[in-house]
């Protein structure tokens, strides 16, 4: 008999208190394994509100750690071929949404629905907001959601889970650095994961210089090496909250660690904690202006943040996208603003069950597209004569369409892994080594960990310190590996296709 492994996220639970009697179609899928775990079948539910009624239906698909992309599939778990939208302006807002905001807007109507358009903009409390979202916004949160839990069942039950989860949130790292000013390095990210794992990194979370310089790290370049610590940072961050590091329910003292972990390596000489002091009114235009909260009113703002991330029944895709949207508008935090939106994120979708084993990199559509990017999530700056209302939904649909880009760029990361490891199982055949499971493990490993000792690399895969120096030697024979540090004693190795695999989905998306 076939058993139920787990329900992922069903998008239909936290759409429903915002269907309002409109006719709306989504799917839920829910992964089943039979008792070999030989093979997945994808139990698809339709469900129509029109007709209140479940449509079930199933198909057999192959099991994560069989599964190629080839390019063939066109319901958003395609092939190696991606090309990444980073743009989602709509021609003209929703017409349902203007209608019922024209309906709703009464001037002695007793909900609170938002500001109407103003010549200055007053951020709100999320807890005192009834948030409406056009069918559009809700379809593209629909179809984000089934594709992120899709792609985090399959990918993230197959052998490259811990190597990719790795690699991609070293990759958002980069990306969010990249977002706010900073260039990172993937190599010296690896380098940096790798002292971190070894016992390398000095008190502050920075590297020491006897270790790198014994790495042939050039660190004369100060702002590669800033900036691929502010990337290493986010990067620990999210593997933290992947394993379960963000407490339930949140707290204000959780957001505050967070916003001081990030802020000593991105502005170590800014002092941590809420703003505490008022910015003027920040204009871009004739007609774009806002004003944000005063610090007095920043702790109530923290509170209604957290008691909305805890209770409000939203999906999370939403919910994360108003917090976003929140913790920008009123400027909490004196910095890094951005960096704390994106490490809450893990937990959260985590959490909610969206996504389990692997995050990706969320932040790559910002980084590819900052003019676009704050046009979206700041329009009261831009002069758009938007409602609060409208502004709220344009950010949330943009919020959703720009998310999907990330998993895109996760199957694309997946693809290209399997392709590295067969070809180094070529490799390593034609060299006349013998192909063992510890061997496949090891290669996987390589792929998230290209920079290693035989310690570490041994750790990683649960193998014997002879057993994994024997196959490494094997490797550096082959040419796989290279030696980068000096010397014959305390080796360390790096494997220069995995160290390029950054530069290999970035030619792939351009």
């Amino acid at each position: 008999m076939p058993f139920l492994e787990r329900c992922r996220f069903c998008p239909l639970r936290s759409l429903a208190p915002l269907w309002a009697g409109r006719p709306l179609a989504a799917e839920m899928f829910f992964a089943v394994f039979n008792e070999n775990d030989a093979c997945t079948i994808w139990s698809r539910f339709l469900f129509s509100k029109s007709s209140e009624s479940l449509i079930w239906t199933a198909q057999p698909i192959t099991r994560a750690t069989d599964a190629r992309y080839d390019g063939s599939s066109s319901d958003g778990m395609g092939g190696i071929s991606v090309k990444l939208q980073t743009s989602f302006k709509r021609e003209a807002l929703p017409a349902d949404l203007t209608r019922l905001e024209q309906a709703l807007f009464q001037p002695d109507g007793g909900e609170d629905y938002g500001q109407s358009v103003a010549p200055v903009y007053e951020p709100f409390r999320l807890m005192d907001r009834k948030i409406i979202l056009s069918d559009e916004t809700l379809g593209a949160i629909s179809r984000f959601e089934m594709i992120a839990s899709r792609c985090d069942c399959l990918i993230g039950t197959s052998p490259f889970r811990a190597s990719l989860s790795r690699a991609l949130a070293r990759m958002d790292g980069m990306f969010v650095t990249l977002l706010n000013g900073g260039r990172a390095d993937y190599r010296l990210c690896c380098c940096l994961d790798f002292l971190q794992n070894s016992g390398g990194m000095a008190e502050g979370n920075v590297p020491e210089r006897a270790r790198t310089v014994a790495l042939g790290i050039n660190d004369d370049d100060r702002d590669a090496m800033a900036a691929s610590l502010c990337a290493h940072r986010m990067e620990t961050l999210a593997l933290k909250s992947l394993r379960g590091a963000m407490p339930d329910p949140i707290t204000p003292g959780h957001i505050l660690a967070l916003q001081h972990a990030i802020s000593l390596t991105f502005h170590p000489g800014v002092p941590a904690g809420l703003r505490n002091w008022m910015p003027d009114q920040r204009r871009d235009g004739a007609d774009g202006a806002y004003r944000p909260p005063s610090p007095l009113e920043l702790p109530a703002y923290l509170q209604d943040l957290v008691a909305f991330l805890n209770e409000s029944k939203l999906g999370p895709s939403a919910k994360v996208a108003l917090m976003y949207y929140q913790l920008e508008a009123t400027k909490m935090f004196p910095v890094d603003n951005d960096q704390i939106s994106r490490a809450l994120i893990v937990g959260i979708w985590r959490q909610a069950g969206l996504i389990k084993h692997i995050m990706p990199p969320i932040a790559i559509t910002p980084a590819l597209a900052r003019r676009a990017h704050a046009e979206v999530l700041q329009p009261y700056r831009f002069g758009n004569d938007m409602s609060e209302m409208q502004m709220v939904d344009d950010w949330v649909y943009h919020t959703a369409r720009a998310s999907q880009n990330a998993f895109e760029v996760e199957q694309l990361a997946y693809t290209l892994a399997n392709q590295m490891v067969e070809r180094w199982e070529q490799i390593l055949a034609a060299n006349g080594s013998r192909a063992t499971d510890t061997v496949h493990r090891l290669l996987i490993a390589l792929v998230g960990s290209p920079v290693f000792s035989v310690s570490t690399l041994a750790a990683d895969i649960g193998a014997s310190f002879p057993t994994v120096a024997k196959i490494t030697g094997a490797l550096e024979k082959a040419g796989i590996v290279v030696q980068m540090s000096r010397g014959r004693r305390n080796k360390v190795y790096e494997c220069p296709e995995a160290v390029n695999l950054f530069q290999l989905i970035i030619d792939e998306l351009t």
